[in-house]
């Protein structure tokens, strides 16, 4: 149809058609057309979804033709990536076209849908891929004791904790365990026992849970069936998995001071321990430490006498074991599964 036209114009008007004239006619652009490759990237997967972690993995769909400065992943707890979201630039060298390229992710929280796209950037010119959601797995559970109390639990890297401490009175074949209330009885026992805090079961079961002598731990069924009271290595896991023990306290302490006095030192409960300032019963029957530490005893005793604890303070960061506590003492239990 084209064709036609210029033949009549030509008829029409002799001589050289004007270059504008011609565009115009035949419809077609005459600016410059850029063939110059685009920067394209596309959000692949993601993989290795655990509990608080994830790798977050993108490929190069074409490189462009100028240099790559960096490629990366925006990714965050929604899809405006403008608004508190992170970003995790990933080393490349020499790129082309289909290279793929990953990013190890950390510090997520447990049952939560986060919203990742891969970047790229070249000279002054960044793209973005497509938006993908992911949802890290869930880590809490529950398990019910003899008494039908139940507890919340958390997974914390290899182990499955009670983020509650236990409040049973019975051992998990039925058998009662002893309540103690006279001080001097307390003090002279040598077999299993346990004790509220001030006796005072309404105010205290709930949240603190009981206060155990060692020698109820030492019974081996004081905890639900395929629980157990952890020995002071399984504590040590713990604590490793929170960071170790100078930091450790701040990250398995509740936060806040609804159950803690003040000023529960940087307590963040990072892991989902939810330690409470469950106090103890000393020896002589005395209450003690209510609000400002929790005491729990470890299945590992140092020798006839004494045994392994662990304790968290309300005025720092680090977690204590000591092996020189009293069995007679009444100190709080929680529990970790059978591996």
């Amino acid at each position: 149809m084209n064709n036609v036209i210029l033949n009549i114009i030509r008829r029409l008007v002799p001589g050289m058609i004007p270059f504008a004239l011609l565009c115009a006619v035949t419809f077609t652009s005459c600016r410059k057309i850029d063939l110059t490759p685009l920067l394209k990237v596309a959000t692949d997967s993601v993989a290795d979804i655990g509990f608080t972690s994830c790798t977050l993995q993108g490929i190069l769909l074409d490189p462009g033709a100028k240099n790559i400065s960096n490629i990366g992943f925006f990714w965050g707890p929604n899809a405006d990536f403008e608004k508190g979201s992170f970003v995790e630039n990933v080393s490349v060298g020499s790129v082309k076209k289909g290279t793929r390229f990953v990013a190890q992710i950390q510090g997520l929280t447990p049952a939560t849908t986060y919203f990742v796209t891969a970047y790229a950037s070249a000279d002054i010119e960044q793209v973005v891929g497509n938006t993908i959601s992911f949802t890290t797995l869930d880590n809490h559970g529950t398990v019910v004791d003899i008494d039908g109390n139940s507890y919340q639990t958390v997974i914390i890297g290899s182990q499955e904790w009670m983020s509650e401490n236990l409040r049973t009175t019975k051992f998990n074949n039925g058998t009662e365990i002893p309540y103690i209330s006279n001080d001097t009885v307390w003090n002279n026992l040598q077999s299993p026992g346990f004790s509220i805090y001030n006796h005072d079961s309404t105010t205290y079961r709930i949240p603190y849970g009981a206060l155990y002598n060692w020698y109820t731990v030492n019974s081996g069924n004081l905890c639900p069936a395929g629980w157990h009271v952890p020995s002071s290595a399984e504590w040590q896991v713990l604590v490793d998995a929170a960071g170790g023990n100078s930091v450790a306290g701040s990250n398995l302490k509740e936060t806040g001071t609804a159950h803690w006095s003040e000023p529960n030192v940087n307590a963040t409960n990072q892991v989902g321990f939810t330690a409470l300032p469950g106090g103890h019963r000393r020896i002589n029957g005395t209450f003690e430490d209510l609000w400002y530490i929790g005491y729990w005893w470890s299945s590992t005793e140092e020798d006839t006498q004494y045994a392994w604890q662990w304790s968290m303070s309300n005025d720092v960061d680090f977690v204590e074991n000591n092996g020189g506590y009293d069995k007679r003492e009444g100190l709080s239990i929680r529990c970790v599964k059978d591996q």
